[in-house]
């Protein structure tokens, strides 16, 4: 409800505000304005008094009219937007971190595939001679550089100096005195050649030397154009009947 107050003179407005300022002067203590900014107001016309009041404890009187007024103005429309602020300096660089631990060594790999086999051959084109006194005598000899296990093959003909019988074997041995298998050989009558072969297998160290041997109790013989091969392995599988 709206209500309108007709004040005659400028006079009368002014005595009307100093009276509403001396009472509010003698309510100090008073809310006045309340917490939402409004000013509480009692008015009576028949009278011709206006004062403040503080609401809600204070009530207008049954003959009085409450008039309210808000001490804070409409909010105004919004103001143009600023120029952009200049673009700020770059900062300084930080220094460099301290380099990380070093980590710890993986696990070793699996063991490789085995590489290829190294062959080691000798020969010798003439006869060596071989007495008949029994001994194991030396007909020829190969140097193996590396340590490993070897296959290896003697070759070469029995020959009886003479002719007749001639009974005797030939085979494998190394440095270390450890013997290879050997091949028995014989000759009778007329038959004063026989070729032969002597094979063993051997785990040597490096520089090991591998010889053949060759040995009769009857007539001397000589070993026509021995000769010894040896072929490096990985494993040594050996089987003997």
């Amino acid at each position: 409800m709206n209500h309108r107050i007709r004040i005659k003179s400028k006079l009368g407005l002014a005595a009307l505000i100093a009276g509403i300022a001396a009472v509010a002067a003698g309510v100090a203590y008073a809310t006045i304005p309340d917490t939402n900014g409004v000013i509480h107001t009692c008015y009576s016309k028949s009278n011709g008094t206006w004062r403040p009041i503080d609401s809600p404890t204070q009530k207008c009187k049954p003959v009085e009219t409450a008039l309210n007024f808000n001490r804070t103005g409409p909010q105004g429309i919004q103001g143009p937007k600023g120029a952009d602020g200049t673009n700020g300096t770059n900062g300084t660089n930080g220094t460099n971190g301290t380099n990380g631990t070093n980590g710890t060594n993986g696990e070793a790999g699996p063991t490789g595939p085995a590489g290829p086999s190294d062959a080691y051959y000798a020969a010798d084109f003439g006869r060596p001679d071989v007495p008949s006194d029994g001994q194991h005598d030396t007909v020829l000899t190969l140097t193996l550089a590396d340590a490993g296990n070897y296959a290896v093959t003697g070759t070469g003909t029995w020959v009886a100096q003479g002719g007749g019988v001639s009974n005797g074997f030939c085979g494998l041995a190394w440095s270390s005195g450890t013997e290879g298998n050997s091949f028995p050989v014989s000759t009778q009558g007329t038959d004063v050649q026989v070729p032969f072969a002597a094979i063993g297998t051997f785990a040597v160290p490096a520089n090991a030397t591998i010889r053949m041997f060759c040995t009769t109790t009857d007539a001397a013989v000589s070993i026509a154009h021995p000769s010894l091969m040896a072929i490096k392995v990985a494993t040594l599988q050996t089987t003997l009947h």
